[in-house]
């Protein structure tokens, strides 16, 4: 693996910091400190994936080669861990994460001593292979993000993510009244993912405001629309098209894409009335 690749995720528990079980040895900080409450941490020490298994090459003679950054991902705008190379990886060669001072920190306090990292090599046949990983965790490939998270907290760390082929203008029809209408600020062709609808799930009508309402498969329930998509147009024949995709972390989201190539300054425009199509 080359240098500065992706590697993967770190993937557990979303706690805060209130919420830590102080007796794990798999937390990672995932979002330092936030405007509305403290830390947010991921604790891998029921739920992970491979990468709650990398060792610190402390006393080992190494150097990390790998290292934990955080992110956001791209459908929902929510942060992770992401783990980047830092140096060239050879087959067979063993990962390794720097803690930190604070997790070293720790350990000393809770073991009374300096805590030594015993030196592990691959031995021709004696090494067990397993599939998976090992049995004293259930594997999860996404965050799961703690019930005593509330939605609103996760709307205050979620990284707005703005369709950069849209432009909200505030037109008028002629001998009718002033409206915003979300337009092609560029020509978008045919086929080109516009963006994701970002909104809220509303299970009864009394939740639901004056405006569009994407209709979802399954049992999500639908969706009213509170980012661009709100201003799209609702027509029998639309320019764009919503499509509903599996991506992200185990995420769904769903697309906006244009259905037929959209010229400059063209008012954007979906069915509403039509379900999602599943990709």
């Amino acid at each position: 693996v080359s240098t500065l690749s992706t590697w993967g995720h770190y993937a557990g528990m979303v706690v805060k910091d209130e919420d830590l079980d102080d007796s794990s040895s798999y937390i990672a900080c995932i979002l330092p400190r936030t405007t509305t409450f403290g830390f947010l941490s991921i604790d891998a020490g029921n739920f992970g994936n491979e990468m709650c298994f990398i060792n610190d090459p402390r006393d080992t003679g190494n150097t990390a080669n790998v290292q934990m950054c955080p992110a956001f991902d791209e459908v929902t705008g929510l942060p992770y861990a992401a783990i980047w190379t830092v140096t060239a990886i050879q087959p067979g060669q063993e990962l390794y994460l720097g803690y930190g001072k604070d997790y070293w920190a720790k350990i000393e306090k809770k073991m009374k001593k300096k805590p030594t990292h015993k030196r592990i090599a691959p031995v021709e046949g004696k090494n067990e292979r397993i599939n998976g990983i090992p049995p004293t965790h259930i594997f999860t490939s996404i965050l799961i993000w703690d019930r005593f998270i509330s939605g609103n907290e996760l709307q205050s760390i979620a990284k707005p993510k703005l369709m950069r082929y849209v432009k909200i203008l505030l037109v008028k029809e002629e001998n009718g009244p002033s409206f915003y209408c979300a337009m092609a600020k560029r020509l978008i062709p045919h086929g080109t993912v516009i963006g994701s609808v970002g909104g809220r799930v509303v299970g009864k009508s009394k939740e639901i405001k004056n405006g569009p309402i994407v209709h979802v498969p399954f049992k999500v329930g639908p969706i009213q629309p509170e980012n661009e998509v709100k201003y799209f147009m609702d027509k029998d024949e639309p320019n764009c098209r919503l499509e509903f995709f599996h991506d992200g972390f185990g995420y769904f989201s769903i697309r906006v894409v244009a259905e037929v190539t959209i010229p400059r300054w063209t008012a954007l425009s979906l069915n509403f009335g039509n379900p999602c199509l599943l990709r």
